[in-house]
Protein backbone atom coordinates (compact mmCIF):
# COMPACT_ATOMS: atom_id res chain seq x y z
CA UNK A 1 0.00 0.00 0.00
CA UNK A 2 2.82 2.59 0.49
CA UNK A 3 3.56 1.64 -3.07
CA UNK A 4 0.61 3.01 -4.05
CA UNK A 5 -0.14 -0.52 -5.32
CA UNK A 6 -3.43 -0.80 -4.29
CA UNK A 7 -7.05 -0.87 -6.39
CA UNK A 8 -8.29 2.67 -6.69
CA UNK A 9 -11.41 3.88 -8.29
CA UNK A 10 -11.47 6.31 -11.57
CA UNK A 11 -13.78 8.99 -11.85
CA UNK A 12 -14.59 12.16 -14.25
CA UNK A 13 -15.47 15.24 -12.86
CA UNK A 14 -16.51 18.03 -15.37
CA UNK A 15 -14.41 16.27 -17.31
CA UNK A 16 -11.22 16.15 -15.61
CA UNK A 17 -9.73 12.32 -15.05
CA UNK A 18 -9.22 11.71 -11.09
CA UNK A 19 -7.81 8.58 -9.37
CA UNK A 20 -9.53 8.63 -5.85
CA UNK A 21 -6.83 7.38 -3.67
CA UNK A 22 -8.88 7.29 -0.14
CA UNK A 23 -12.88 7.57 -0.22
CA UNK A 24 -15.10 10.00 1.91
CA UNK A 25 -15.14 8.00 5.55
CA UNK A 26 -11.87 6.10 4.97
CA UNK A 27 -8.93 6.36 7.52
CA UNK A 28 -5.77 7.97 6.31
CA UNK A 29 -2.52 7.40 8.68
CA UNK A 30 1.17 7.98 8.42
CA UNK A 31 3.81 9.04 10.33
CA UNK A 32 5.44 12.37 10.53
CA UNK A 33 8.71 13.34 9.41
CA UNK A 34 9.72 13.96 13.29
CA UNK A 35 8.16 10.34 14.19
CA UNK A 36 4.44 10.95 15.46
CA UNK A 37 2.73 9.10 14.00
CA UNK A 38 -1.47 10.24 12.68
CA UNK A 39 -4.36 9.33 11.62
CA UNK A 40 -7.61 11.15 10.16
CA UNK A 41 -10.97 9.83 8.93
CA UNK A 42 -11.94 11.97 5.77
CA UNK A 43 -14.61 13.88 5.10
CA UNK A 44 -14.22 14.16 1.22
CA UNK A 45 -12.91 11.76 -1.64
CA UNK A 46 -9.34 12.28 -1.64
CA UNK A 47 -7.51 11.45 -4.86
CA UNK A 48 -5.20 13.24 -7.98
CA UNK A 49 -5.80 14.35 -11.54
CA UNK A 50 -4.08 11.87 -13.98
CA UNK A 51 -1.87 12.89 -16.55
CA UNK A 52 -0.75 15.59 -14.51
CA UNK A 53 2.52 16.08 -12.44
CA UNK A 54 3.01 18.41 -8.80
CA UNK A 55 5.70 20.02 -7.36
CA UNK A 56 6.57 16.68 -5.67
CA UNK A 57 6.92 14.81 -8.35
CA UNK A 58 3.14 13.01 -7.77
CA UNK A 59 0.20 13.82 -9.96
CA UNK A 60 -1.45 17.10 -8.35
CA UNK A 61 -3.62 16.08 -5.73
CA UNK A 62 -7.64 17.18 -4.88
CA UNK A 63 -10.18 16.87 -1.89
CA UNK A 64 -13.96 16.17 -3.84
CA UNK A 65 -16.55 17.70 -1.89
CA UNK A 66 -20.63 17.21 -2.68
CA UNK A 67 -21.14 20.23 -4.93
CA UNK A 68 -20.75 18.51 -8.55
CA UNK A 69 -22.21 21.70 -9.69
CA UNK A 70 -19.46 24.11 -8.36
CA UNK A 71 -17.88 27.12 -10.95
CA UNK A 72 -15.10 27.37 -9.55
CA UNK A 73 -11.93 25.16 -7.96
CA UNK A 74 -9.86 26.55 -5.01
CA UNK A 75 -6.22 25.43 -5.14
CA UNK A 76 -4.84 25.12 -1.80
CA UNK A 77 -0.64 26.84 -1.47
CA UNK A 78 0.03 23.70 1.15
CA UNK A 79 2.86 24.65 3.53
CA UNK A 80 6.05 22.78 4.77
CA UNK A 81 6.14 23.17 8.80
CA UNK A 82 8.78 25.54 8.49
CA UNK A 83 5.99 27.87 6.47
CA UNK A 84 7.53 27.32 2.96
CA UNK A 85 5.70 26.32 0.25
CA UNK A 86 5.22 22.44 -0.14
CA UNK A 87 2.67 21.42 -2.83
CA UNK A 88 -0.63 22.27 -4.16
CA UNK A 89 -3.89 20.84 -3.25
CA UNK A 90 -7.31 21.75 -5.67
CA UNK A 91 -10.69 21.94 -3.52
CA UNK A 92 -13.37 20.60 -6.68
CA UNK A 93 -17.16 20.97 -5.36
CA UNK A 94 -17.20 23.47 -2.98
CA UNK A 95 -19.41 26.53 -3.16
CA UNK A 96 -17.35 28.94 -1.96
CA UNK A 97 -13.90 29.88 -0.68
CA UNK A 98 -14.88 29.40 2.90
CA UNK A 99 -16.27 26.13 2.43
CA UNK A 100 -13.09 24.80 0.26
CA UNK A 101 -10.92 25.91 3.29
CA UNK A 102 -13.24 24.52 6.14
CA UNK A 103 -13.32 20.85 3.80
CA UNK A 104 -9.43 21.34 3.65
CA UNK A 105 -8.57 21.23 7.28
CA UNK A 106 -11.47 19.25 8.04
CA UNK A 107 -9.30 16.19 6.37
CA UNK A 108 -6.27 17.16 8.46
CA UNK A 109 -5.72 16.66 12.28
CA UNK A 110 -6.79 19.33 14.61
CA UNK A 111 -4.17 22.40 14.32
CA UNK A 112 -2.75 21.54 11.35
CA UNK A 113 -0.88 24.25 10.16
CA UNK A 114 -0.45 23.59 6.43
CA UNK A 115 -2.98 25.88 4.88
CA UNK A 116 -1.58 28.47 3.59
CA UNK A 117 -3.05 31.16 0.65
CA UNK A 118 -5.86 29.99 -1.76
CA UNK A 119 -6.13 30.51 -5.14
CA UNK A 120 -9.45 30.75 -6.83
CA UNK A 121 -9.95 29.83 -10.32
CA UNK A 122 -13.06 28.87 -13.12
CA UNK A 123 -13.18 25.80 -14.16
CA UNK A 124 -11.30 26.17 -17.28
CA UNK A 125 -8.73 28.23 -16.21
CA UNK A 126 -7.98 25.36 -13.85
CA UNK A 127 -7.61 23.29 -16.27
CA UNK A 128 -5.06 25.49 -18.34
CA UNK A 129 -3.43 25.96 -14.94
CA UNK A 130 -3.00 22.21 -14.68
CA UNK A 131 -1.61 22.47 -18.58
CA UNK A 132 0.89 25.13 -18.66
CA UNK A 133 0.99 26.77 -14.91
CA UNK A 134 3.96 26.37 -12.99
CA UNK A 135 3.78 23.73 -10.02
CA UNK A 136 6.54 24.72 -8.40
CA UNK A 137 5.48 28.33 -7.74
CA UNK A 138 2.58 29.03 -5.53
CA UNK A 139 -1.05 29.81 -7.52
CA UNK A 140 -1.31 33.40 -6.92
CA UNK A 141 -3.27 34.10 -3.87
CA UNK A 142 -6.52 35.61 -4.24
CA UNK A 143 -8.20 35.52 -0.54
CA UNK A 144 -6.74 33.80 2.75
Amino acid sequence: QEAGNYRKGKVSWNGLPLTIETPKGATRSGTAKDGTEWSVTMTAHYGYVRQTEGKDGDHVDVFIGEDHEAPNVYVVNQLTEAGDFDEHKAMLGYSSLEAAKAGYLSNYSKGWKGCGSIKKLSLEDFKTWLESGDMNKKARSENV
